[in-house]
């Protein structure tokens, strides 16, 4: 039989909305944050920034995303997400989404964290932001 230790750990892994992520985050990448919220972005063409915000993925929040024009900008991958404080089960977590720029354009991103199966309700949070690029 095991120990309760071993049933608290374990409750911690199946409890723990986030996630280390398997990608590894570039460093000198443009980083966004959820200030970008009603702002423009400027980049070249065949450029990636990133942009991170927090997620609340252990009460059951996903960010769910749309890009007006993926011609102009693309998500590259997954989002990746890592917990902030990795000692304590569940909690604030940062999702970090990836995008490239494609080509010379105008175009609206714009994210909502929500919990997928309230239809009726508000999201926790959104942001929505212009990338123009030349």
């Amino acid at each position: 039989m095991k120990s309760p230790f071993h049933a608290a750990i374990l409750a911690c892994f199946i409890l723990l909305g986030c996630e280390q992520s398997t990608e590894p985050i570039e460093q000198g990448l443009p980083q966004l944050d959820a200030t970008v919220d009603g702002k423009a972005v400027w980049y070249s063409p065949d450029q990636q920034f990133l942009l991170a915000v927090d997620s609340y993925a252990d009460a059951g929040y996903q960010w769910d995303w749309e890009i007006s024009d993926t011609l102009v900008v693309a998500l590259v991958g997954d989002p990746s997400y890592k917990a902030n404080n990795p000692n304590v089960c569940g909690g604030l977590c940062t999702a970090t989404f990836r995008f490239r720029t494609n080509m010379s354009g105008i175009c609206v991103v714009h994210l909502i964290e929500h919990q997928r199966w309230m239809k009726d309700v508000a999201p926790r949070a959104t942001v929505k932001f212009s990338v123009v690029v030349r």
